[in-house]
């Protein structure tokens, strides 16, 4: 709790075993935004991004999304653009290629 927001808490309490997707999620915003640590990682929500919609982000839409493909890591990519082509992934010796 000391690090999600409550529609989180609520989220992960109905999906468990999504929390490491939802703090990849968390800090690729944070990264993204440029803001880093400083704004704190319980004062956004990141369900809309798992439910396929986006974040706003000072008038910005943020978009998002997490894959889990060498367990129990998590990838997470946020863009300003919805990106929906995610089909030419690789995963190699634990590498991750990807092809847009």
């Amino acid at each position: 709790s000391r690090f999600f927001h409550e529609e989180e808490l609520e989220w992960m309490a109905e999906h468990p075993g999504t929390e490491m997707k939802i703090f990849s999620l968390k800090e690729s915003v944070m990264k993204y935004s440029g803001k880093g640590m400083s704004r704190g990682m319980k004062s956004f929500s990141v369900v809309p991004l798992l439910n396929g919609n986006y974040i706003l982000e000072e008038g910005m839409e943020i978009y998002g999304k997490c894959f889990e493909l060498v367990a129990p890591y998590s990838l997470a990519i946020v863009t300003a653009e919805q990106l929906t082509n995610f089909n030419n992934i690789t995963v190699m010796d634990g590498l991750m290629e990807m092809k847009f």
